[in-house]
C-alpha cells in the first residue's frame, strides 16, 4: 500500500461498463489526497503503469469512461 495524507471524499457517480456484449453497472467513488514525492508504487496485473498528475497536467480526454471524464473535468474546474 501507499501512505496518503489529507484523504478526502469528493463524490460518487455511476456508469455503464460495456464488455463482451454485456453492460455492467459500476459505481465510482472519488477521493483526493497527497502522497510523498518519493512514493514508489508497484502495479499489479490489472494495470501496465501508473502516474501522479496535478490538475493542470491531467488530460481528461485520455480517461476511458464518459462519466469519469465529466467528473474529473468538473473537479479540475473548481
Amino acid at each position: 500500500g501507499i501512505s496518503v495524507e489529507g484523504l478526502r471524499y469528493v463524490g460518487s457517480f455511476y456508469d455503464d461498463y460495456h464488455f463482451r456484449n454485456e453492460i455492467v453497472s459500476v459505481v465510482t467513488a472519488v477521493f483526493v489526497g497527497s502522497v510523498a514525492d518519493n512514493t514508489v508504487v508497484t502495479v499489479g496485473d490489472d494495470a501496465s503503469d501508473y502516474g501522479f498528475f496535478s490538475k493542470k497536467e491531467l488530460d481528461t480526454d485520455l480517461v476511458a469512461f464518459n462519466n469519469q471524464r465529466k467528473f474529473l473535468h468538473d473537479l479540475i474546474s473548481r
